[in-house]
C-alpha cells in the first residue's frame, strides 16, 4: 500500500484536505522538495489526521487503550499474537491475545529519529522499538504530513 492509497483511504474516511478550485486535493512543497507533493489540511493537518483516524477507529469499534503502556509484543512461531504491559493509572498488568496477525497494527507518533533524512528529529518511540524487536518492520512516516508519490 503506497501513499496514494493512504490518501484515498483518508479521503474516503472524511479527511478535510485542502482543495484546488477544480476539486483535486491541493499539494504543497514540503522541506526541500522539488515538486509539490504534500497533501495537507490547512495549517492543522496533524489535528485533522488525528480526528479522521479517531472517527474511523470508532466506526470499526476498535478500542483505544490510551492508559495502557505496552512493554512487550507476544510472539510465537514468528507471529505476533498479543501484547503485554500495564495500566498507567493503577499499575495493573495488561495482557491481550486478541490480535492474531503476522503484522499487527502498532500506532505511534514521534518516530522521526529512526530515519536519516526527516524534517523532525524526534526519538524513536517504544512502539517502534517493540515492533522491530518482535521481528516487524517500520513504515517510513511523518506525524503531520501525508506525501503521495
Amino acid at each position: 500500500m503506497g501513499a496514494t492509497d493512504s490518501i484515498s483511504d483518508l479521503e474516503r474516511w472524511g479527511m478535510a484536505f485542502a482543495r484546488e478550485q477544480d476539486g483535486r486535493i491541493s499539494q504543497r512543497f514540503f522541506g526541500a522538495h522539488t515538486y509539490r507533493r504534500t497533501a495537507f489540511a490547512g495549517d492543522y493537518t496533524g489535528l485533522e489526521l488525528q480526528r479522521t483516524l479517531i472517527r474511523r477507529t470508532a466506526q470499526l469499534a476498535v478500542p483505544i487503550l490510551d492508559s495502557v503502556y505496552i512493554t512487550k509484543l507476544l510472539v510465537r512461531d514468528n507471529v505476533v499474537f498479543g501484547a503485554y504491559g500495564f495500566n498507567l493509572q493503577n499499575g495493573t498488568r495488561y495482557t491481550s491475545t486478541a490480535m492474531p496477525s503476522s503484522s499487527p497494527p502498532v500506532a505511534t507518533l514521534g518516530s522521526g529519529g529512526a530515519h536519516r533524512h526527516v524534517a523532525t528529529k524526534t526519538p524513536v518511540t517504544l512502539s517502534v522499538w517493540l515492533s522491530r524487536r518482535a521481528g516487524g518492520s517500520a513504515i517510513r512516516s511523518s506525524s503531520n504530513s501525508i506525501r503521495p508519490g
